[in-house]
């Protein structure tokens, strides 16, 4: 295939030259990650021979008659995807994940089969070949080194979109996954977490002398924290001014760059944060609010639709958020273009996006767009007589703990993200909020803590146990299964809870856009789900949590730059062959195929990811069987957003 050459007896791959440019067509071109949608991007009848599309996202557009002979598509999505006609021979497709609806695969290459959306690779019985061979026989003595991997104790845990970051016991930071816009704080661009070794080496994130964070909150490609001093500071994407600079200038993707604190106003500090895709709000040291970033749906709640942040006097000009008369915030959640707020007086109100009803208004109007909205914004109905102990945020989803240790949630609802056994959306019509049921966590079940993921929920239960429903395609409810949960009558009533490991119990969840993490009750730390960019922190890219025994096998992050376990195999001082020859009968063929991958992400203007993929194959006398569980993901990604500014 093109791009292969046989180098001393063995298979080397030379990957094509890196392109920024996701419109090439042609044989071997390097179409990595790059994103198809609609019929803008119509394959249809291309020439891919030999292409690169590695983890490329394939949504709508027609491959029928397209030429994929060759082709790399490890780890590719593929939805709505006509495949008639399609030239798959010889093609990689290992980790392809397909729920295309239109059209049928043809010519698959040898030995390939569609079950059940995924493409799976049956391999022929192998032919006994006779063959003769001189066998040396050389005695080994196994020399097991063996260094436990401590995950070191975390006070908390906040999870991005596609990174983690996690307040350890001494107050420092660390963070992992994916870093294209520095969302990582180490002054560069490089991802961590995917790669053997990575976690061992994970440094903290410097913020200068004698500083330190209280609280940290992660956004879509934004991190914040709340330093020792009260004061904030904010790193990573920052293409609308959701950093709170002045400016449009990310930080963290260059050495000392998270060392600036955000103007908050004269003697103002903050007592907490949180992090919405695009943008950022604090409640200040005297209760009150302010918000910056993106601000199209009115999620700032300014009464227009202006940026704040990006421009030089922006923070200084800043105002408070208009939460009513004598009212001050108690507790704050950013959704991805919506906010909450707990008042003094235990009552919710919110304003931005309401396209699913996420404001709980009963309706789909956005609130804190429009002059004066924010004057005669109402309080959320929660029930008689109930009021809020906890918000969260989801995507476009909002949940709330009452005063009375229930759980209500409402806003959209395709993966049964709300709890209610069904897929119906809640808070768009009239008297949705009134007769808004509350979540079946279990039979005398209260919730300590909760939160809201993309497409998904999780609470932490009075008895510490966890649950978790909604979407599932990644293995994010760590039911190690990729079924959704909360969608279907009774399902609720049925949902155990989450193995985070025998006798251990969970302080706090955190959930993310396809990833979950949770405080266990020792204070180490767990992540499941999607593992892209190693945003699980394991020192791979595999996904945990949708594969039987996947949570039961789960082990602590390490964050303790323990040294990993080690084994060796020394060679005895003695050492003998054998003078006869013998007919052997080989009947398996053994391929132990090393696989390195290299990924870099450059972050631009203009968001261009460039990605390096290696690989080498090595042929070995070993005869080892590696079998690898195939990881099915039906959930679809599905967002209105536009990720470039």
């Amino acid at each position: 295939p093109t791009g292969w050459t046989l180098v001393a007896g063995v298979f080397v791959f030379t990957p094509p030259t890196p392109s920024t440019d996701c419109t090439a067509r042609g044989p071997g071109v390097n179409l990595i990650e790059c994103r198809f949608t609609g019929s803008v991007t119509d394959l249809a009848g291309a020439d891919l021979t030999g292409a690169d599309l590695t983890k490329a996202e394939i949504n709508g557009p027609s491959l029928a008659g397209t030429n994929l002979s060759y082709a790399i598509l490890t780890k590719a999505f593929i939805y709505n995807t006509n495949f008639s006609g399609t030239n798959l021979t010889g093609a990689t497709l290992t980790g392809v994940t397909s729920a295309f609806n239109v059209g049928i695969p043809l010519a698959l290459p040898t030995g390939w089969t569609l079950v059940a959306g995924v493409f799976v690779f049956t391999p022929p019985t192998p032919t006994p070949t006779p063959s003769t061979t001189r066998t040396a026989t050389i005695t080994l003595t196994p020399t097991i080194t063996l260094t436990p991997r401590i995950g070191a104790s975390i006070k908390s845990v906040s999870v991005g979109s596609e990174h983690t970051c996690a307040v350890l016991n001494n107050n420092a930071i660390k963070c992992w996954g994916a870093n294209w816009s520095g969302q990582l704080g180490y002054g560069d661009t490089k991802n961590r977490g995917a790669v053997a070794g990575d976690m061992f080496a994970l440094a903290t994130v410097d913020f200068g002398s004698g500083l330190s964070a209280n609280a940290i909150a992660t956004g879509y490609y934004h991190s914040c924290v709340i330093l020792n001093t009260n004061a904030i500071t904010c790193w990573g994407d920052n293409s609308y001014g959701q950093l709170g600079y002045g400016d449009m200038l990310d930080r963290g993707t260059t050495p000392a760059s998270t060392s600036t604190t955000v103007n908050l106003g004269p003697s103002r500090t903050a007592n907490a944060i949180t992090v919405g895709v695009n943008h950022t709000c604090v409640i200040l040291n005297n209760r009150t609010v302010k918000c910056w970033g993106f601000n199209e749906s009115g999620q700032l709640g300014y009464g227009d639709t202006k940026n704040r942040g990006a421009v030089a006097g922006d923070m200084a000009a800043l105002v408070t958020v208009n939460i009513g008369s004598g009212r001050t915030a108690k507790a704050i959640a950013a959704g991805a273009n919506h906010t909450c707020v707990i008042l003094n007086d235990n009552t919710v109100k919110c304003w931005g996006d309401n396209s699913y009803g996420q404001l709980g208004y009963d309706d789909t109007v956005n609130r804190g767009a429009i002059a004066g909205s924010m004057t005669t914004l109402a309080t959320v109905n929660l029930g008689i007589g109930r009021t809020a102990k906890a918000i969260v945020a989801g995507y476009n989803h909002t949940c709330a703990i009452l005063d009375d240790n229930t759980v209500k949630c409402w806003g959209a609802n395709s993966y049964g993200q709300l709890g209610n056994d069904s897929t119906t959306n809640r808070g768009a019509t009239g008297g949705s909020m009134a007769a808004l049921a509350t979540v079946i966590i279990g039979s005398g079940r209260t919730a300590l803590t909760l939160d809201a993921g993309e497409n998904h929920t999780c609470a932490v239960l009075d008895d510490n146990t966890l649950k978790c429903w909604g979407a599932n395609g990644s293995g994010q409810l760590g039911y190690a299964d990729i079924a959704n949960r909360g969608a279907a009558a009774g399902s609720m009533a049925a949902l155990t809870i989450v193995n985070v490991g025998s006798g251990r119990t969970v302080k706090s969840v955190s959930a993310g856009f396809l990833h979950t993490c949770a405080m266990l009750d020792t204070n180490e730390l767990k992540c499941w789900g999607e593992n892209t960019y190693g945003q699980l922190g394991y020192d791979d890219d595999t996904n945990r949590g949708g594969v039987a025994s996947d949570m039961a096998a789960l082990a602590s992050i390490n964050l303790s730059n323990a040294a990993p376990a080690t084994k060796t195999l020394t060679p005895s001082k003695t050492s003998t062959s054998t003078k006869t020859q013998t007919l052997t009968k080989t009947s398996t063929s053994t391929k132990t195929q090393t696989l390195t991958k290299t990924s870099t992400s450059t972050k631009t203007p203009t968001r261009t990811k460039t990605s390096t993929l290696t690989k080498t194959q090595t042929r070995t006398k070993t005869s080892t069987l590696t079998k690898t569980p195939t990881r099915t993901q039906t959930q679809t990604r599905t967002q209105t957003q536009t990720r470039t500014p």
